[in-house]
């Protein structure tokens, strides 16, 4: 993991600066990339977790995701992923949910809200499953938890987020964003995928 450039850093990467932090990460050059692939997940809903709760990005995310498995408003659905995250598994007052707990919460959630896909957590970055493997859920239409230490602008931090898409620019030096809401605002944020904490983790419904 390395860190973002100096201008960047505390800085949310939004569609206002995104395109100036790409320049910047391949050292000022401004020529277009090589078919850059692109994928955004529709009808995922942005909400602001602060209006819910404390320390509950991870509760909100899970509720992002299952509201739309389950077509019903993300009002409806935190409730019901709330009342499943139960103490230790969520500290409201502490460290908020633990990351390996996600998937668990999820599923008792999913069966109260009668969807019947199963969540599932992988480990990504330094272990298994990478870039090509969220791509590959984007492009079946799954939106991804991600659930990490910090991201190289220091901007997040022991944060969970939902991916809802991925921006890959084929370049001499490749750059690999994620598409996400960040859970603290409603209009959509970017990760640099390759200036991320070592280890992350995932959780998404199949």
């Amino acid at each position: 993991m390395s860190r973002a450039p100096e201008s960047f850093y505390k800085k949310r990467l939004s569609d206002d600066n995104i395109v100036s932090y790409v320049k910047a990460v391949r050292g000022g050059k401004t020529g277009r990339p090589a078919a850059p692939s692109r994928r955004v997940i529709t009808g995922i809903p942005s909400e602001l977790q602060r209006e819910y709760g404390r320390n509950n990005c991870s509760l909100c995310s899970a509720a992002c995701v299952l509201s739309r498995e389950s077509s019903r408003d993300f009002a409806e659905v935190y409730p019901v992923v709330r009342k499943k995250a139960f103490w230790p598994l969520y500290r409201e007052k502490g460290r908020g949910t633990n990351p390996f707990a996600i998937a668990w919460i999820m599923n008792r959630a999913a069966r109260a809200l009668g969807v019947k896909k199963r969540a599932h957590a992988r480990a990504v970055r330094g272990v298994g499953f990478g870039y090509a493997g969220i791509m590959r859920l984007i492009d079946g239409g799954t939106p991804v938890v991600i659930s990490f230490h910090h991201d190289g602008n220091c901007y997040y931090r022991s944060h969970s987020v939902t991916i809802t898409g991925y921006v890959y620019l084929r370049m001499s030096r490749p750059v690999r964003l994620l598409v996400i809401h960040d859970n603290w605002n409603r209009s959509v944020s970017y990760l640099d995928y390759d200036r991320m904490s070592r280890i992350a983790m995932i959780d998404y419904m199949k």
